[in-house]
């Protein structure tokens, strides 16, 4: 289980990007479900579910291409 992601200048007309997250770490070996996305002051904050333990993680972006992992996760 993954993060798709696309983008669209009008909501109409989508363009697929490199998935958003993938399952790379023991926590997130399962999956990485369902979460949200919030932009704050520059930065997209994705908030993710885990399964190992059920848990939820922090995952950063500035440039909506390149997604980082919290070290604390």
């Amino acid at each position: 289980m993954t993060w798709g992601h696309a983008r669209s200048p009008d909501m109409i007309h989508w363009t697929h990007q490199p998935h958003a997250l993938r399952p790379d770490q023991p926590y997130d070996k399962d999956g990485v479900y369902s979460g949200c996305c919030i932009e704050h002051q520059g930065v997209a904050h994705i908030f993710y579910t885990a399964t190992q333990p059920e848990c939820q993680c922090l995952a950063t972006s500035t440039d909506m291409r390149h997604f980082v992992k919290h070290p604390a996760n």
